[in-house]
């Protein structure tokens, strides 16, 4: 070290002291030459630098990152930085450059994976808050809600963040949300109060009624609808080579509004039923058409739909079933079914049911592709914890839009850098939080001996 600083002293700044960071460094970012002639088709050479600049400062911010924190390791001033938050910027075309750029591989099959996730948030300002059901709370929490789409390799089990978009509410849907709600208390009451349960159907003597037109769809299914198709429309502008098949969501995504959605583009959905979900045989009409038939015991099936049988060391067996069924959530559209079956030593099972609207679809492929899906939960627990996703201030719609875009854009871009660095040092264990703690000392080191 006495040796490195002899070197500055005597002004050799090309002398052993560049060398010796240049050495230590662990940071797999591109150079900005490469970055820049990755994305110089999706926005400006000035936005390219200033988004270089946060990636670098991403990696350096050790507690909570905002706004403020990144701009203490930033070259720029922090009202550079709100004034980059409050661009229009392209955030699809880039993180699909960046895709193309860092991760493409033309020999690797690939599918989409959706889902929510949702952060809580305080104040009162903040576009698009509201109440929204929270998995990791069991319960409705105060926040956001951000839907998804990402594109996972297969081969590799890695999922990479292609759009977002924030679900916000209507009038239109605060109105129906509102109904249910005073429903719901109605009927609580009612029954508190030693009151029967309401007589199903309508009541006798009332007529009927032209069925009105949905001027609203749920804004969940507004958020996918704009997400999937601004996707496919951009893969088909920069990567028309790309052929995805499948797109795979939750049991929140098995009804016909997505499978339609889906089936228009040439895709097909790969999914889950609820537990006490009824499958019904496929009765043919005479005159054409399907029907529902009688309802599978699915704790039962025959041995004709049984595919694969299995029992562990602990005595726990698992059998899996296939067929062909119809769901009350479809419509009336014809589905291939997977039963998954599990019967533990002491007698009691468990069944999930899998789904896909492919009917040629094999039940092994069919429940690889659905277990790959939970690596999108891997980007959102990496936005919320490494980039920001939990911590952001900000609250106007376009400052909050690009920092949400450039959270998520982050854990697309880790993914190349902790891949590389693994590569470099032979370490697999190596992750995000490794990236960040060697970066941030990095750039304290720089700082002391500047």
């Amino acid at each position: 070290m006495s040796d490195i600083l002899e070197d500055k002293k005597k002004g050799n700044k090309k002398g052993r002291i560049f060398k010796f960071l240049h050495q230590t460094s662990t940071f797999m970012l591109p150079s900005l030459d490469s970055f820049s002639s990755i994305l110089k088709t999706s926005t400006s050479s000035s936005n390219i630098r200033t988004l270089y600049c946060l990636i670098k400062c991403m990696f350096c911010v050790r507690s909570k990152v905002t706004t403020r924190s990144l701009s203490r390791y930033s070259s720029y001033s922090l009202r550079h930085l709100f004034r980059f938050l409050n661009k229009d910027i392209d955030w699809l075309c880039i993180r699909i450059l960046l895709f193309i750029g860092l991760e493409f591989s033309s020999s690797s099959t690939y599918i989409f994976a959706t889902d929510e996730t949702v952060e809580g948030k305080s104040g009162k300002y903040s576009y698009g808050l509201s109440q929204f059901y929270s998995s990791c709370d069991k319960q409705p929490i105060k926040g956001i809600c951000v839907s998804a789409l990402s594109l996972i390799e297969v081969e590799s089990k890695t999922s990479f963040m292609i759009d977002i978009e924030q679900v916000v509410y209507s009038e239109t849907d605060k109105l129906r949300i509102a109904d249910d709600k005073a429903k719901k208390k109605a009927a609580t009451k009612r029954l508190a109060n030693g009151g029967a349960a309401l007589p199903r159907g309508r009541k006798k003597g009332t007529k009927n009624k032209p069925k009105e037109e949905k001027k609203d769809d749920k804004a969940s299914l507004r958020a996918f609808k704009s997400i999937f198709s601004k996707t496919l429309t951009a893969f088909g502008k920069h990567l028309p080579v790309l052929k995805v098949k499948y797109v795979v969501g939750d049991t929140a995504y098995a009804n016909e509004n997505y499978a339609a959605l889906i089936e228009e583009k040439g895709m097909f959905l790969i999914s889950k039923l609820y537990t006490i979900a009824a499958v019904f045989e496929v009765k043919n009409k005479t005159k054409g058409g399907i029907t529902y038939g009688e309802k599978f015991d699915l704790h039962n099936l025959d041995k004709e739909y049984l595919q694969e049988t299995e029992q562990d060391d602990n005595g726990m067996r698992t059998e899996i079933y296939q067929l062909e069924g119809l769901s009350q959530a479809m419509k009336k559209r014809k589905i291939n079914v997977v039963v998954h079956k599990t019967i533990r030593k002491d007698g009691k099972e468990s069944v999930h049911i899998f789904f896909s609207t492919d009917l040629k679809l094999d039940y092994k492929t069919l429940i690889k592709y659905y277990r790959i899906r939970f690596q999108i939960e891997f980007d959102f627990r990496d936005a919320k914890q490494h980039f920001g996703l939990s911590d952001f201030k900000n609250y106007k719609e376009k400052s909050m839009t690009n920092f949400i875009n450039l959270s998520f854009t982050m854990t697309l871009i880790s993914k190349s850098m902790v891949r590389k660095a693994r590569e470099k040092y032979k370490n697999q264990k190596l992750g995000i939080l490794d990236l960040k703690v060697l970066q941030n000392h990095q750039f304290h080191t720089k700082s002391i001996i500047n």
